[in-house]
């Protein structure tokens, strides 16, 4: 842009036309003045217009400067310099195929990140093989022996490091490993996240990818997925299984913590003053607090009432106490279960921790078993179960012949009154030791059940005080085997010939439900050495098949046949109808019999057995009654036996269906076994059922 300056003319005083010779007038000299003001004004009028155009167009310059500028972003204080961006330095490469993606990947970020320290292709190549070693260096040597035309080439370098070093089958590797994947007891984003790393090495598009990710996952998150609309993508998918398994996972740990409620010790209410006196536990309910040896003493010597403090009378005549009512107590008990209390709580106290606590499982007649804890206590003189409790846990209640009025230590009744219902008998287990027993239902805000001097008596246990266990008497005349052994049975004899009298016992049913001895040929298991253990996963089952195999638990329980199990291996189980229409559980016991031992025991051939009864008239079929239970497993491989189901993880104590090794050449007569002598040859003996034949007879 120009500066524009006015100038200045020295005005010259004009001479007047009319006289050349003398000055002009005055009055002429005045206007021609006032006239070349008049153009100087206009002249500085029109530089001034021409200045604040200028202007205008150096503002409108300066604005659109200021807008580029605005577009560049803010370096900041602590900015890298361009072409320096902070990015590590990968880890130099061995040639192992497994890393290669990884170091791949890294070197070219960080070639990116720095790109000012490699102007060139030979620059970036040479960085590439200075992170190489061991047998990927010795590849790259020859390249540089020979000065390569790859060394000045650095796509053509990438291309051919890649398919020497790339995995070529990385697609049906993962092809393999993702039908293969399984979300087992990994949570739902584990699986998800192993889930996207093989999925982005295969070309499936998003619909097969759904089918898959649904394919591993639990059957619970299914279930919900079920129930719900399903998602249209991968992503959307994923995202909600992750909130069902949350929400599942929440669950859990409420259940977990509630069982851990259970079976800890238990804890006093904030609402409960035990600072200065703790209640004992064989006080129910709102029972009286337990008076401290030195509150004894003073009311002992100023003649003051034991129950409420008070002068005049004695705690057998306290009026303070609840009136008698109906018959004299004849029941002794203690309290509480912590299904009738929601309070918060603190630390224990130093009585609360002497406290003798068994974990149990109980079975209430046609529902699930429950697992919780007990208070063994020699005060109480009857067994009872929390009222709350039972209602929490829906278990089956009838009335008692007559109502047992109950008196806490003090000599109180209880203010709930007298207990008028029980439960209907219920198997309950303690460690090893089964029992059908019916409990007394009464209001106790601290424990679920209470085994008293009833229970104690009948077993006569054993107790050892230090480190808080009980022990049952071997045999145990309570024990639910030894009663259904001690059971009456039905009266077999009228129909029996009189010919098998002398042989009654083997035809009585009791012994089929009977847990078998240990003996010479029990069921062995023997497994191939180092033959790693199989891991399966739970079957759905509907809901008739949810309820057989409550059925089938709950018998085979009481019978002791099958017992709770921590077995590093289980099979799971299946059902299959039959042709009555009932429904047969079946153990998919294939995976453990793959890796076990097989027994080659000879079997006869089918031709020479025909050949034996050729000729017979007579002929006698002997049926094992419930003959695969009759054989026990060998000890020590019970574990190997274990089944999982939905409620828990058992083991069998005899023979089951479905393994390999489960096949004697006769019935319960192994030939190592002393019966095991060689038959005539008019005998024959098959598998059961049992046919004999004698062609001597007519």
């Amino acid at each position: 842009a120009s500066c524009f300056c006015p100038t200045i003319v020295p005005v010259t005083p004009p001479v007047c036309s009319c006289h050349t010779r003398t000055p002009p007038s005055l009055g002429c000299v005045r206007e021609e003045a006032m006239a070349d003001q008049a153009a100087a004004l206009v002249a500085l009028a029109q530089e001034n217009q021409a200045l604040t155009h200028t202007v205008q167009q150096l503002n409108d310059v300066v604005a659109a400067l200021q807008q580029r500028l605005d577009a560049f972003p803010d370096p900041g204080a602590d900015a890298p310099a361009p072409g320096k961006y902070p990015v590590a330095l990968p880890e130099k490469f061995d040639g192992t195929l497994a890393s290669f993606p990884m170091f791949f990947a890294q070197a070219k970020l960080y070639i990116q990140g720095r790109a000012r320290n490699f102007p060139d292709d030979r620059t970036k190549v040479h960085f590439l093989i200075s992170l190489l070693k061991d047998q990927a260096a010795k590849w790259a040597l020859p390249l540089l022996r020979q000065d390569s035309p790859l060394l000045t080439d650095y796509v053509g370098f990438c291309n051919h490091l890649e398919t020497v070093f790339g995995n070529p089958l990385k697609e049906s590797q993962a092809n393999r490993a993702i039908r293969q994947l399984r979300q087992d007891k990994s949570t739902a984003a584990a699986y998800a996240t192993e889930f996207r790393l093989l999925a982005q090495d295969l070309s499936w598009n998003d619909s097969a990818l759904r089918d898959q990710y649904l394919e591993g996952l639990l059957d619970e998150i299914l279930d919900q997925l079920a129930m719900m609309d399903r998602p249209t993508t991968l992503d959307a998918l994923i995202q909600r299984s992750l909130q069902i398994d949350d929400r599942l996972e929440d669950r859990r740990q409420a259940r977990d913590h509630q069982h851990s409620r259970l079976l800890a010790p238990v804890l006093p209410s904030r609402s409960t003053p035990t600072a200065e006196l703790p209640v004992e536990p064989t006080q129910l309910g709102a029972a009286r607090p337990r008076l401290s040896p030195s509150e004894k003493t003073r009311r002992r010597e100023g003649n003051l009432c034991l129950y409420c403090g008070g002068s005049g009378h004695y705690a057998r005549s306290c009026p303070k106490k609840m009136p008698v009512a109906g018959k004299p107590p004849t029941s002794v008990a203690e309290g509480p279960s912590n299904m009738g209390s929601q309070s918060m709580q603190e630390g224990p106290s130093p009585v609360e921790l002497r406290h003798l606590m068994v974990p149990v499982r109980l079975y209430p007649p046609g529902g699930p078993w429950i697992l919780t804890h007990a208070l063994v206590d020699s005060g109480a003189t009857r067994s009872y179960m929390d009222a709350a409790f039972a209602a929490h846990h829906q278990v089956p209640l009838q009335n008692k012949p007559e109502p047992v009025q109950v008196e806490a230590i003090d000599g109180r009744l209880l203010r709930s009154g007298a207990v008028t219902r029980e439960t209907q008998p219920l198997v309950l287990c303690l460690q090893q030791h089964r029992e059908v027993r019916t409990l007394d239902i009464a209001s106790m805000p601290r424990f679920p059940l209470v085994l008293g001097m009833d229970w104690l008596e009948a077993h006569n246990v054993q107790i050892d005080w230090v480190n808080r266990t009980v022990h049952f008497p071997d045999p145990c005349p309570h024990a639910l085997s030894e009663m259904l052994a001690a059971a009456p049975t039905e009266e077999a004899v009228p129909t029996l010939p009189a010919v098998y009298r002398d042989y009654q016992d083997v035809f009585e049913e009791r012994g089929a439900d009977q847990l078998p001895p240990h003996r010479s040929f029990d069921c062995g298991i023997d497994l191939q050495p180092g033959a790693p253990l199989p891991v399966s996963r739970l079957y759905s089952l509907t809901e008739p098949e949810r309820e057989a195999l409550q059925d089938f638990l709950r018998k085979n329980l009481e019978r002791g046949f099958i017992r709770p199990s921590t077995s590093p291996t289980a099979a799971p189980v299946l059902f299959v109808k039959k042709k009555c229409g009932e429904l047969r559980l079946c153990h998919d016991y294939r995976a453990l019999n793959k890796i076990t031992i097989p027994d080659r025991y000879p079997l006869p051939l089918i031709s020479e057995l025909l050949e034996r009864v050729q000729g017979a008239q007579m002929f006698t079929k002997l049926d094992l009654r419930g003959a695969y239970n009759l054989i026990r497993i060998r000890a020590g491989d019970e574990w190997k036996t274990a089944f999982g189901t939905r409620y828990g993880q058992f083991k069998y104590l005899v023979m089951p269906f479905g393994l390999c090794e489960n096949q004697p050449p006769e019935p319960g007569v192994p030939p190592d076994h002393p019966q095991a002598e060689p038959k005539a040859d008019p005998v024959g003996v098959v598998l059961f059922p049992v046919p004999v034949s004698d062609p001597l007879h007519p």
